[in-house]
Parts: structure tokens; C-alpha cells; sequence
């Protein structure tokens, strides 16, 4: 946090000082400072102690989808604080939130509650409890790594016992170390990174060190589109184009419904009002022919074997144990594909988008 006087707060040694700051600071809508002021109520920091007065501001400002706000009112539901009954249905869903803020300290909790059997589901209780485990050391949480090596000593390093998922937007289940989504582990440390870390995120997608995979364009839509809905909306097009062009380079036509789950998955209230918005003041014909014409002058060589293992032939075969040597059409027909691709939706483009005179 880079506020000079939230900063004076949290080095002044005067508790009563440092809470008034953050009143303050919080009446003017500073919700870092909201939060310290809360944790001040239930610790009785510099103000006197109420729990009850300190979980309303953090519902309140968790309400704001502020994540350190939405871990911390999680884990007190998790767990009951001081007259607040534990509340585990009221818990998880404020953990969720907060892990996709990217908050070390939920993804903690939420590991921690898949060991006890608060949470269910997913891919295992003890492969989701090491998951997200795992996850806050890579984040920095003080105590995961020493808790992810007991587990790795006591289990070795569990493995998934079913293909399951995360409730994420939309209802949709994902799992983000699912091979057969596409989802690595490099793009799941990103999915669920700081809000903070947007910037240095943003340059490297853009310049395509980590914008080869088209689901990284989806992405970038998501970071962008409270700051410019327009950029965002570019980029979600630019991301549905590539992974059209990577699945129709697939001999089973069936892996062309990863497009459509991913493209689901990944969109948000916020981007769909924005393509509507667009789409009723012409804007997005423009931006939807820029977003074509560069997609399909991206380098046509990456790697679609991801997609292809979504058809139901390459399921049907892993099933049973078997594989499929032929899972992708020839490479020389690569730009003959990506043409006829373009071209095809610039007649949707124009046909559903183009300026009535």
C-alpha cells in the first residue's frame, strides 16, 4: 500500500493515533485502511474492543470484493471468534473470493480446510489441501511451506484422485492444474495472483512471454476491464480467435467445445456488459475486426496438443489406456486453416456487427 499516510498509521506507535488515521482514511474510502481499522476492533488495538462492530466493516467492505477483507471475515467464520459462532457455509464461498485476489493467507485457510473435511469436493481432500497449501508458500505465506513439506513426508506428493474443480464465476467448475483445461501451473499462480502484480503482468502478456497460450489473453481481459473495458474486450476476442485457430488444427472436431467452456469460465459480469454496451453503440465492429486481423497475424506454430486432448476421442483412448499418434492435422496446413478461419468471421463480423446505414 503506497499511501504515504496509511503508511504514517501503521509505523505510529500510538495505538490511538495509528486507529484514528485509519478512520480517517477509510471515511474518504481507503479500504486498506478500513481493514486495519477493523482488525483494531476485534483485537481492541488503539479503540475499544468490539467484534461485532469490526466484522461489519469487514462485511462491508469485503462487499467491495476487497480480498484481504474477504479472507480475514472467512477465516473468523471458519473457525468462530469471541461471541461470533463458526459458520463453515458462510466461510468457504469469502475464502474462494479471496484466493482468486490472490490472498496467500486464504489460500492457506482454504488447504488447511480441505486436511479437517470443512471443504469438500474437487480433486481430493488431501490433493486440494497440498494444492493450496503449496500455492501460499509460492506466495509467501510465513508457515505453508513448512506445513506442504510434513504433508509431502508424512504422504509423498499426493495426487489427484478424480478430476473435479473450483466453483469459479458463472457456476462453472475448472480445475486449474487440469492438463485436460489447459491450465498449467504457471497459469494458475497467475489466475490467482495480487490484483498488485497487474502491471508486470500485463507488459509480459502483451509482449507474449507468457501470451503463447491463448488462455493468457483471457487473462489479460480480466485484469484490464475495470480500468478500460475496451483493451479488455479487444483481448477476449483476441483470446476466443486463438483458441478457435488451436482446436480447429485438431483432427477430433469434439476439442472445439474447450473454446466454449473456457470462453464461459473466464468471462465476468463486467466483460459482458461491456461487449453489450459496445455492441449497442457500434464500437465493437471496430474492435472485433482489429482483434481478428491481429490474432491471425500471431506466429502460427504454437503448440495445440493442449486443446486436442479435450476431444472426446483422446479422452476415450487415455481412458483406456491407449494413444493417438495422429491428434494433428499437418503442420503445411496450419496457415491455410488460419486463413479460412479469418475469413470466416469477418463475414460473422460483418454480418452481425457492421453499422447499419
Amino acid at each position: 500500500m503506497k499511501n504515504p499516510v496509511f503508511q504514517v498509521g501503521l509505523r505510529n506507535p500510538n495505538p490511538e493515533q495509528a486507529a484514528a488515521i485509519f478512520k480517517s482514511l477509510y471515511d474518504e474510502g481507503n479500504l486498506f485502511a478500513g481493514h486495519a481499522l477493523a482488525e483494531r476492533y476485534l483485537s481492541g488495538s488503539g479503540v475499544e474492543k468490539d467484534p461485532q462492530l469490526g466484522v461489519k466493516l469487514l462485511h462491508d467492505i469485503a462487499n467491495q470484493d476487497f480480498g484481504p477483507s474477504q479472507g480475514f471475515l472467512g477465516a473468523i467464520y471458519l473457525q468462530g471468534y469471541e461471541g461470533i459462532p463458526a459458520q463453515p457455509d458462510k466461510a468457504v464461498p469469502l475464502i474462494v473470493k479471496a484466493v482468486r485476489w490472490g490472498h496467500a493467507p486464504s489460500m492457506f485457510d482454504l488447504g488447511l480446510a480441505y486436511l479437517k473435511g470443512q471443504v469438500t469436493g474437487g480433486s481430493g481432500q488431501l490433493y486440494e489441501g497440498y494444492k493450496w497449501i503449496s500455492r501460499a508458500a509460492r506466495h509467501g505465506h510465513a508457515n505453508a511451506k513448512s506445513v506442504q513439506a510434513s504433508l509431502v513426508k508424512k504422504y509423498g506428493v499426493p495426487k489427484p484422485e478424480s478430476q473435479g474443480g473450483l466453483i469459479v464465476e458463472r457456476g462453472m467448475r475448472i480445475d486449474p492444474l487440469s492438463e485436460n483445461m489447459g491450465f498449467t501451473e504457471e497459469f494458475a499462480d497467475i489466475y490467482y495472483a495480487s490484483p498488485f502484480k497487474t502491471d508486470a503482468l500485463i507488459k509480459d502478456i502483451k509482449t507474449n512471454r507468457l501470451g503463447r497460450h491463448p488462455i493468457y489473453y483471457y487473462e489479460l481481459a480480466r485484469r484490464l476491464v475495470h480500468a478500460d473495458a475496451e483493451e479488455a474486450v479487444y483481448w477476449f476476442l483476441v483470446g476466443g480467435y486463438r483458441m478457435r485457430y488451436n482446436t480447429q488444427r485438431c483432427t477430433d472436431k469434439t476439442a472445439s467445445g474447450v473454446t466454449q467452456v473456457l470462453a464461459m469460465a473466464l468471462n465476468s459480469e463486467k466483460m459482458s456488459a461491456a461487449s453489450t454496451e459496445f455492441t449497442k453503440n457500434g464500437k465493437l465492429y471496430d474492435i472485433y475486426k482489429k482483434a481478428v486481423m491481429d490474432a491471425s497475424s500471431m506466429p502460427l506454430d504454437t503448440d495445440p496438443t493442449w486443446a486436442c486432448r479435450t476431444g472426446m476421442r483422446a479422452i476415450m483412448t487415455a481412458m483406456e489406456g491407449t494413444q493417438t499418434t495422429d491428434v494433428l492435422k499437418p503442420q503445411d496446413q496450419w496457415p491455410a486453416i488460419n486463413e479460412a478461419l479469418k475469413q470466416q468471421t469477418l463475414e460473422i463480423i460483418e454480418s452481425k456487427y457492421a453499422p447499419k446505414n
